[in-house]
């Protein structure tokens, strides 16, 4: 099945314009995952204070805790 492509101005077929799409896709793709490795290299590169590790830690307990006491009271306490 042919089409008619007006970027090219000519008919292509249906496998060309498969892989023309793939090609930009892949272009996006690579696009996004630079800009995430920009960013995370951001993120190592600021300085992290004693303050900040110290309320993550916090965080991070609080939430586990909680995980914890949600799972303990829709389970319950299974007894083998």
């Amino acid at each position: 099945m042919k089409y008619y492509n007006e970027k090219f101005g000519c008919t292509e077929t249906l496998e060309v314009l498969k892989k023309l799409a793939q090609s930009e896709m892949g272009k996006d793709v690579k696009s996004e995952e630079n800009g995430e490795r920009r960013r995370i290299a951001t993120c190592l590169a600021d300085t992290c204070t004693l303050t900040d590790t110290t309320e993550y830690i916090n965080l991070r307990d609080k939430f586990l805790s909680k995980i914890k006491e949600i799972s303990e009271n829709e389970i319950g306490k299974v007894v083998v």
